[in-house]
């Protein structure tokens, strides 16, 4: 039996506030080891920090209803955390205001009414590109771009492996997508704000399988990196493959929420339930 909502709301508060208090504290520390000991380690106190403190909410989130009161607080703790390395960390590497403005963008993914909103998706989305806890995933995503076309333009697009169809700029959420290329799944997958897309699965067999909800679903994970940071999106990679749990993952649930296609289930963050995705052939690779 579910808690009041003023007992969700509590939870939220605390967990984004706690949060916050946590990513600023293990931001700083990862700032001062890399002074001292070279920016190569801070780096890494950076993203071992990030994964430390995540493992934990992210495994217990993925086991816990996500409307009680400890599910609101899981999520808005991990929110939290990446808020706070990122306006530590912004605040560094660009400037204090930057890092300020780019902490409390994160931040309003813990208000539903925000993370709810389009208008504040395109926000988040575009200012994913500027967030330091963002890069890692960008930067791997744009190697992987930049490996594909140089395969494609190499092989003159007679390999239909290595063809690239098209890239398109999302403008809903700031992402690239790819579709085809060198480097692609057997599906679809997300790194940070690049989107890779194998136009072999998309033949609008299924609502599922239509171009605009795959890519819907994929950019609910370039949301997904920008709001709770890379670690998220490792421990999603892990749940989802290597442990077995598919389409029932905590974070592909939270994903799915871009799209909601029918019969899919979610974690409401990007969307509710009741606006279900036109997963209609629309939009063709």
């Amino acid at each position: 039996m579910q808690r009041p909502t003023s007992w969700n709301t509590a939870g939220s508060i605390a967990g984004a506030v706690l949060g916050l208090a946590v990513g600023v504290s293990l931001a700083i520390g990862a700032v001062v080891g890399g002074r001292a000991l070279g920016t190569a380690a801070g780096i890494g106190l950076a993203v071992a920090a990030s994964l430390a403190v995540t493992v934990i909410p992210y495994v217990a989130a993925s086991r816990t209803d996500h409307a009680a009161v400890l599910g609101q607080f899981l999520r808005r703790f991990m929110i939290g955390v990446n808020a706070g390395m990122n306006t530590v960390l912004a605040g560094v590497v660009l400037t204090p205001v930057i890092g300020v403005i780019l902490g409390l963008v994160t931040l309003l993914a813990a208000v539903d009414a925000m993370a709810l909103s389009p208008r504040y998706q395109r926000v988040l989305g575009w200012a994913s590109w500027l967030m330091p806890m963002s890069w890692g995933a960008t930067a791997l995503g744009a190697a992987f771009c930049l490996v594909s076309l140089a395969a494609a333009g190499a092989i003159l697009h007679r390999w239909s492996r290595a063809r690239i169809l098209r890239i398109v700029l999302d403008p809903t959420v700031g992402a690239l997508v790819i579709h085809g290329g060198l480097i692609h799944g057997p599906t679809a997958f997300d790194m940070g704000n690049i989107v890779f897309v194998n136009p072999g699965y998309i033949d609008e067999s299924s609502p599922d399988t239509t171009c605009h909800a795959v890519v819907a679903h994929e950019t609910g994970h370039t949301l997904a990196v920008a709001a709770f940071g890379p670690a998220f999106g490792l421990f999603d990679l892990i749940y989802e493959n290597l442990l077995g749990a598919g389409a029932r993952d905590y974070g592909e649930r939270i994903a799915e929420s871009h799209a909601n296609c029918p019969g899919r289930s979610t974690v409401p963050m990007w969307g509710l339930p009741e606006s279900v995705l036109d997963c209609s052939p629309s939009l063709r690779a």
